[in-house]
């Protein structure tokens, strides 16, 4: 039986840009062995899924246990938080936790992700260097590194805390940093650094009382490692689709003493679960009608646990690849099916519907042969999308 949280329980969410679970089961023997580690700690949800292939709209459903339909916060940039939606430091601010954040890429306080925090600290990824016509990047990952580990360090001793960490590595792979060097570390060099980050971050980090989410907030296409036919023409992105590769993430509960150590849940559960379920450690009330489900059973009893009914997650893609809201679209995931339409009555889009247990890659649209299932997932998500489901 889960435990409710000592008051001294320490809170740390540690979000990774780019992790999609396909790569991270692939690689993790190899270059993951500190998150294999954390893995015989805790709980590893193996069929969780982000809310968005972009980031600002995913995080928001991580801090707020809401869609993006529900919280505001439709795309990478352009939308904030609705003022009336309440995010998870907030929870924990009125709990009496100090708050606070480090973060980069697209998370900037202007999104309304800082809400809550006395602390939001946004390190930007990158520096710009105008040299007559041309603009040069230079990464920032270095010295945003040091910044943290400083962050950190200012933070030690401080009265019992709620952290939120996101770490852009796999996005923002400039190598070492220098102006003008155009050839970048493989991802799985940069997923091996990710490792080692992670690792020296948390020996900071007093596990036996801290409760620890490691997720990602949506997926990565690379080119070199997924080969081509991936509905997109870059060598390496996301936003762009809702393919299982773009929004299926790891989610990883490390709670010792609450959540059991060892275990993997293949429920399909979303990343909006996260909040509800950290708040029920603390025997906190979430009243506000929020999307996120409790996990508490599939981690007391994993897979064994009573299933719902049915569940269909939400998945949407609204990147800058895409070109504009009326091509943004989104839909429902199931067990075995998938059902995607345009968002809003401007949209262009065809809904789509694809059929995961014969065509895992999603490369054959059904759904002229499957109207009733496609009509079905159809209803589930607008019933999703208006808030009555």
């Amino acid at each position: 039986m889960i435990v409710v949280s000592p008051k001294k329980r320490n809170v740390l969410i540690l979000s990774i840009d780019c992790l999609g679970m396909d790569k991270y089961l692939r690689f993790r023997e190899n270059h993951l062995p500190f998150f294999r580690f954390l893995e015989s700690k805790g709980t590893l949800f193996l069929n969780a899924f982000a809310t968005s292939s972009s980031t600002t709209p995913s995080m928001a459903s991580a801090l707020t246990g809401m869609l993006p339909p529900q919280h505001g916060v439709r795309c990478t940039r352009g939308y904030s938080l609705d003022a009336r939606v309440s995010t998870l430091a907030q929870f924990y601010k009125d709990e009496g936790l100090v708050t606070r954040a480090f973060v980069s890429g697209p998370l900037l306080p202007e999104t309304g992700l800082n809400r809550g925090f006395d602390d939001y600290h946004h390190a930007a990824p990158h520096a710009t260097l105008k040299i007559a016509r041309w603009t040069l990047r230079r990464s920032r990952l270095n010295k945003n590194e040091k910044d943290l580990f400083a962050w950190l360090r200012r933070g030690e001793g401080e009265a019992r805390r709620f952290e939120w960490i996101h770490l852009v590595d796999l996005h923002n792979r400039w190598k070492g940093g220098r102006l003008l060097r155009r050839r970048k570390p493989s991802f799985e060099q940069s997923l091996a650094g990710i490792d080692r980050k992670v690792k020296r971050i948390l020996e900071r980090v007093d596990l036996e009382n801290t409760s620890l989410v490691i997720l990602a907030d949506h997926g990565h296409y690379v080119r070199e490692i997924d080969g081509e036919g991936w509905g997109t023409s870059l060598n390496e992105g996301h936003g762009y689709g809702v393919l299982d590769l773009l929004v299926r993430v790891p989610v990883l509960f490390v709670c010792p003493g609450i959540v059991p150590e060892g275990r993997t849940v293949e429920d399909i559960v979303q990343t909006t679960d996260i909040m509800r379920t950290l708040l029920e450690q603390e025997s906190v009330d979430v009243k506000e009608a929020i999307h996120g489900k409790r996990l508490t059973p599939l981690l007391e009893q994993g897979s064994d646990a009573m299933r719902p009914v049915r569940r269909y997650v939400y998945v949407s893609a609204c990147g800058s690849i895409l070109k504009g809201t009326r091509n943004h679209f989104h839909g429902v995931r199931g067990e075995r099916w998938k059902y995607v339409e345009g968002m809003g009555p401007a949209s262009t889009r065809d809904a789509e519907l694809y059929d995961l247990e014969n065509d895992p890659d999603e490369r054959r649209n059904v759904i002229e042969e499957r109207r009733e299932i496609a009509h079905e997932m159809k209803d589930g998500l607008h019933r999703i999308c208006f808030g009555k489901d």
